[in-house]
């Protein structure tokens, strides 16, 4: 089992070459990808691998800004939103890693912005 960690950047894109990964998100959740599956590790999102009865190889290639890491392990957190939907319905309480939310608004501010610091003043349409 992998440790908790983050991307930079875009984030991973992963090919699982053989065995079967299981991807558990630091928000709750886990996605089974079997061998053949292609997918993408999003930036910011807290996560970790593991493998099922037989061992896991992956490709994988990561776009990350110059001069950073692969990946940073953190602690178990729930990682950033990365849709506007998961600020909804109380769901902005949810996360915690890097930061934490005052509100929906302020949530669906960091979504909108591509994942920056918001401004909770912002006067942005919120549906």
């Amino acid at each position: 089992m992998l440790s908790w960690h983050v991307h930079a950047g875009i984030g991973a894109y992963t090919i699982v070459k053989t065995g079967t990964l299981t991807v558990e998100d630091g928000c709750g959740g886990e996605i089974v990808y079997p061998q053949g599956s292609a997918f993408i590790e999003p930036a910011g999102r807290v996560h970790r691998g593991k493998a099922g009865a037989e061992a896991v190889e992956t490709v994988q290639t990561f776009l990350v800004p110059l001069g950073t890491g692969i990946s940073q392990n953190v602690p178990q957190a729930c990682g950033q939103p990365l849709t506007v939907d998961e600020c909804k319905d109380h769901g902005w309480s949810d996360f915690n890693y890097p930061r934490t939310f005052s509100n929906q608004r302020d949530c669906i501010n960091f979504v909108k912005k591509g994942n920056s610091d918001s401004d909770d003043d912002d006067d942005d349409e919120v549906q």
